[in-house]
This record gives structure tokens, sequence and C-alpha cells, in this order.
């Protein structure tokens, strides 16, 4: 047992923290995390919706939802090629390559055209309903926007205006990035959009079970913390579980029929209360039932930070000493 928790220790724990540090994954992450106001929002506006069917004359706030979260997917397909470009230290072509991962979404969604020209998207799939194509995309664009980043038409001492430069040397990957929608989407008529779900759909099953959300939690909020590992490693996987999640509940829920996944943003605040992996009572019995004074200084330090939900000081801290209470 000790060589296995050396070995967890030693090897695994700074592998997995080194993963979650990888530019492709933080990206991810921190896109999330950016657009959380608007799932706030967009959550707390929902609530206040319910209250319409219970009072007259109570005002319809649903556009409110429908412009913050109802619009999830597009802030994402914006923010991760951003994000990864700003993370991979190309800063002068980040934006465009924002641009080029909501032209490319919307072409992956596969708008409709009327008779009269209008373009016509579904609003499901611009909101957590697209969210795991919307990430695709935007990896996507990463990825291409990425390999052109070394590649420039004029010198690094050229007179020219540097946004001029990033105009011409933008135009490939752009180009190749919408290329690739408008064959797959409107030449070959392939939907792209279902083809992700539907290879995603054993994991989103699995994740929506409870034999999924038990695995889930319990690899990262126990098994993982147990070696000082963060569960920011997993926060892609689960937070894509969860949104998805909320938005069957609430499909289900206007259907008049029940909320029948467990994996939803709710339940996952029991798990998170006090940080991943409900920590706030472990905080508690260390600053006031434990009778070493290190786990008592740990509990005091680490208080007001678990009050406010992070706990990496006190799980980052406190796994290296033996807990007596």
């Amino acid at each position: 047992m000790k060589k296995f928790m050396d070995w967890m220790t030693n090897k695994f724990a700074p592998k997995m923290n080194k993963l979650a540090r990888n530019p492709w994954i933080a990206s991810v992450q921190e896109a999330i995390l950016t657009a959380m106001p608007m799932i706030f929002i967009g959550s707390f506006t929902t609530i206040l919706t319910a209250f319409g069917g219970l009072i007259d004359g109570f005002p319809d706030f649903s556009p409110l939802s429908t412009f913050s979260l109802g619009l999830l997917s597009l802030y994402l397909a914006y923010l991760v090629p951003y994000l990864l470009m700003e993370k991979k230290r190309h800063n002068k072509t980040k934006k465009e390559a924002g641009l080029a991962g909501i032209g490319f979404f919307l072409m992956l969604v596969g708008p409709t055209f009327d008779e009269a020209g209008n373009i016509l998207f579904q609003s499901s799939t611009l909101g957590n309903g697209g969210m795991i194509a919307a990430l695709m995309a935007g990896l996507f664009v990463g990825f291409v926007m990425n390999a052109f980043s070394t590649h420039s038409f004029f010198k690094e001492d050229s007179a020219i205006p540097d946004f001029i430069t990033v105009w011409f040397d933008t135009l490939i990957p752009i180009l190749i990035i919408l290329f690739v929608g408008w064959l797959f989407i409107f030449q070959l008529h392939i939907n792209i959009f279902d083809c992700i779900y539907t290879l995603f759909s054993p994991i989103l099953s699995a994740g929506d079970s409870f034999l999924g959300f038990v695995v889930l939690y319990f690899f990262g909020y126990t098994f993982l913390y147990t070696f000082g590992i963060s569960t920011w490693v997993i926060y892609p996987i689960e937070s894509a579980l969860i949104l998805q999640g909320i938005a069957a509940n609430q499909a289900a829920v206007a259907a008049g029929n029940a909320a029948s996944v467990i994996n939803a943003d709710g339940v996952s605040y029991y798990f998170t209360l006090g940080g991943g992996g409900c920590t706030l009572a472990l905080g508690l019995m260390m600053l006031f039932m434990a009778k070493s004074k290190k786990c008592k200084v740990i509990g005091k330090a680490s208080l007001v930070p678990n009050l406010c939900n992070v706990n990496e000081p006190l799980y980052l801290v406190h796994q290296s000493h033996l807990i007596r209470f």
C-alpha cells in the first residue's frame, strides 16, 4: 500500500496536475468559467419565470435567459480559440481566432434559409444544448490558427503596421476553417453537429446515469483529492455533463414530465459546499475538534476561503499531515 501511495503522490499526481495546466484543457476550463455570469443570470431568470404561472400580471423574464444562458454555446465558440491563442502566446491573432470560432460554429449547427433569404437557427443549438459542439469547434479553430501562427507574410522588422500584418496572416487559416465547414455542411450535407453528439452520446448517457454520476464524483472529489490533485482536471467533462443535464431537465419539465437527470447543477452543489469534495465540514472539524496544533492552524487559515467554496489552501496543506480527532 505504501508503494502505491508513493507512486500516486510522486508520479501520478504531478502528471495529472500538469495535465490540468495544459493549454488545451485550461482554455476550455477558463472559457466555461468566463461564461459563468451568463449561466447564473439564465438560471436565476428561469426561476423567476416559474412564478409567471402563479402570479397574475407577473412580467415575462424569459428573454433575459434567452440572451444569456440561451447563447452559451456561441460565447464558448468565441472564448475557447481566443483563450487558447492567448495561452499559446499568440496574442496578435486571438481576436481573429475567436471570430473564426463563431463563424465556424454557426456553420456547424446547420442553419437553414427560407425563401425570403432569412437565416434560421434552432435556439436550442445556441444554448447549453450545443455546448459540446461549441467546444469541439473552438478547439478545431484553435488548432488551425495555432498551426499557422508561426508563419507570416512579413518579416519582424517590417514597417507595415501590426494590424495589417495580422489581416493577411490570418486570411489563410480562417479561409481553411470556413472551407471545411462549407465543404461538409453545404456541399456534402453531413450534419457534423449530430455526428459530434452521436460520438459523445455514450459518455453523456453514462454521465447522466446514477452509476456514472457516482463514479465521476468519487474519482474527482474523493480519489484525486486524496493525493492533492485538483478537480480542475475533470472540470471540462463535469461541466459539459452538468449543463447538458440542465438542458434535458428543462426540456422534460417544459413537456410536463419529471426532471430525471441526476447529474445537474443543483445536485452538484452538495459536492462543492466549501469547495470540491464538500470540505467545509473538514475545515470546521480541523479548527474546532482536531488535537493537532498544525491542523487547528490549517483549519483557521482555510476557514474564510472554505466559506467561499475555495479549498485549495485546505487540501494542499493538510494532505501531508496525519489528522487526529
